[in-house]
């Protein structure tokens, strides 16, 4: 049973689980506003946005290792969110389009539209990777609640460059892609139960 569905077990469990819903309340709100307009952006663009979501996590890393304040008042945890949100379009994407550019002025596919199918969209996409997730889990033995968030921001970092090398080759795997953003996605979910827990 999925942290989702059941009684948290722990508290990193409960933190996981919160995670989970503030992305989806952020994505509620965003798509309240725009709506499927992401649907326009290729599987490149929308990697580039998780690079970005990610080197500017680092970045800020970096300036509170030096006690130095960033321009704009944003924080790892919201940006964590980002990388979140986007990794479960991309993971649509593959799993509905795969690689093939979207047709500009084409309807929202049926699963994006309403908010109410949207939304369940969001969560049986959620659901599927935090299952993997809790497997995972199971087999590493919980190591990533010892994890600095530092580190889980360098293994995303990874992953976004494995993915850019893979759509830079000759055949790029639609699977192979989806196997790096679901780690992505639960990635970031840890960073933002850890972040949690900190506070």
């Amino acid at each position: 049973m999925s942290v989702e569905e059941g009684q948290p077990t722990g508290r990193h469990e409960t933190e996981l689980a919160n995670a989970v819903l503030a992305c989806r309340e952020e994505f509620a709100a965003k798509f309240a506003t725009y709506g499927y307009s992401w649907a326009i952006l290729r599987v490149p663009s929308l990697v580039d946005r998780v690079w970005t979501k990610a080197a500017r996590i680092r970045r800020l890393e970096e300036l509170e290792s030096r006690a130095v304040e960033p321009r704009i008042p944003e924080d790892v945890e919201a940006e964590y969110r980002g990388v979140v949100n986007y990794s479960v379009m991309l993971l649509d994407r593959l799993d509905h389009e795969g690689l093939t550019a979207p047709r500009l002025g084409s309807p929202p596919a049926d699963r994006w539209a309403t908010p109410q199918r949207a939304m369940a969209t969001y969560g049986s996409i959620t659901s599927a990777t935090r299952e993997l997730l809790e497997r995972k889990d199971h087999d590493y033995d919980g190591a990533w609640k010892s994890m600095r968030v530092t580190t889980i921001t360098d293994e995303v970092l990874v992953r976004v460059s494995r993915v850019n090398s893979i759509l830079d080759g000759s055949e790029p795997d639609s699977a192979v892609l989806r196997d790096q953003f679901q780690d992505i996605l639960n990635y970031a979910l840890f960073a933002i139960a850890l972040l949690s827990v900190k506070e």
